[in-house]
């Protein structure tokens, strides 16, 4: 077990970069792709994760004097408690002792699902097992039992599964790619969110008829609308708002404008590897079951970065977290940790309004309060967890985003507040 924990660790350790051409190399060979065509689509998928990571952390980057200015002005008065961020919550899943077995335990569970037609998706998105695994993670410490750890963890994997399948359809539409779904668990909450909001808005007279598509935004207000320009305006008035110097204010601005033209240009060689991939697998099946049988590749959320709206969410959404994070009651850790992960919630949150800009910032505000308010109610648990696994020297004055922003999770913490753990 140790040997095969080391394995799986070097595996997740190295990344997109390295993991994932080698999946989808696998794969692709499997379903009678030539390995030179299979090869390509594996490093193209690797090669546009890995740059939309590192757009996501540049988008971090350039914010970084806003980011400060706030946090000065509120040390030690405003935000109690520090949110330790999204790295720790894989360092916490995949050092407990069942993470390697987790791997293969929901690998061969996807393939007898599969395999006895109750599943069609395939979940080769490894990395982001670990979405999944957090609720595992949380079920341990919270019980101390390997097994209860393992066998949360074995559910949540199929759960995904099925998660991944009810999204198919309007994933499908959304991003124009056939064969593919969205298998990121973290994700779930946005979507219930989405769906809340969306109720809500058909329920009002005007709103319910507001469609604020980009295509009527850019008849409206034409260039405003455009990814360069509104990240420059954001940009230079996060840097007004904060005080900084002209050229910080320009630089600021010069910086997530990049941000946001660069995405979709990164996001299409994530679609150079996608759509061979799909389309080999594609007609592997219909040779095989003469269309009768249909199999999806579920992927990373990043799979739909590029769309127009999801762009347009994900920036104009950081002033607005910003502020709600100071006058929204019980919040009580300042959302550094979360403003580099727009891009992505932004991707879900327009998808389920079908590009409806306003209820798509509507969405991901929603969202982001909910999962900063579990952040700071949960944190006696999650420090606690911390603690636990050697993270934080004490469990006091800490939390982790990521172990509060998905619905398992939060219906685990539930469950352990309730056995009075972390009382």
């Amino acid at each position: 077990m140790e040997l095969l924990t080391k394995i799986v660790k070097i595996i997740i350790d190295s990344g997109y970069i390295i993991m994932l051409p080698i999946m989808i190399t696998i794969i692709g060979v499997i379903f009678r792709m030539k390995f030179g065509h299979a090869l390509k689509a594996g490093l193209m998928i690797g090669i546009g994760l890995q740059g939309i990571n590192l757009i996501a952390g540049y988008m971090i980057e350039s914010l970084t004097p806003a980011i400060e200015f706030y946090q000065k002005m509120n040390s030690g008065t405003g935000f109690p408690l520090l949110d330790v961020g999204y790295e720790v919550e894989f360092l916490l899943d995949w050092s407990v002792p069942f993470a390697a077995l987790v791997v293969v335990v929901a690998i061969v569970l996807n393939v007898l699902l599969i395999r006895f037609n109750i599943t069609k998706v395939m979940n080769v998105d490894v990395w982001n097992f670990a979405n999944f695994i957090t609720v595992g993670v949380i079920a341990y410490y919270i019980s101390n039992s390997f097994l209860i750890g393992l066998l949360v963890c074995a559910i949540m994997s199929v759960v995904t599964l099925f998660y991944a399948q009810w999204m198919d359809p309007k994933w499908q539409e959304f991003t124009g790619i056939q064969g593919v779904t969205c298998s990121t668990y973290s994700m779930s909450l946005v979507y219930l969110c989405g769906i809340i909001v969306n109720k809500v808005f058909d329920m009002i007279p005007r709103l319910n008829k507001l469609d604020l598509n980009i295509e009527h935004l850019r008849e409206k207000v034409g260039i405003l609308v455009d990814p360069a320009v509104l990240g420059f305006i954001v940009g230079a008035f996060l840097g007004i708002l904060t005080k900084q110097s002209i050229q910080d204010i320009l630089i600021l601005g010069a910086k997530l404008s990049a941000a946001l033209v660069l995405l979709p240009k990164i996001a299409g060689l994530l679609m150079e590897g996608l759509n061979p991939l799909g389309a080999g697998i594609r007609k592997y099946m219909q040779n095989k079951t003469g269309g009768e049988k249909e199999l999806i590749i579920g992927m990373d959320v990043a799979t739909g970065i590029g769309e127009p709206c999801g762009v347009t969410v994900a920036v104009l959404i950081i002033p607005v977290i910003i502020l709600l994070s100071f006058v929204v009651p019980g919040i009580k850790s300042f959302p550094a940790m979360l403003l580099g992960g727009t891009i992505y919630w932004s991707v879900m949150a327009s998808m389920v309004s079908n590009g409806n800009v306003l209820r798509a910032l509507v969405t991901n505000a929603l969202f982001l309060v909910i999962a900063m308010i579990a952040c700071a109610y949960f944190a006696p648990q999650i420090g606690i967890i911390l603690q636990s696994a050697g993270v934080v020297d004490t469990a006091a004055g800490h939390t982790c985003i990521g172990l509060a922003d998905r619905l398992g999770s939060i219906i685990m913490l539930i469950i352990g507040k309730f056995m009075g753990f972390g009382a």
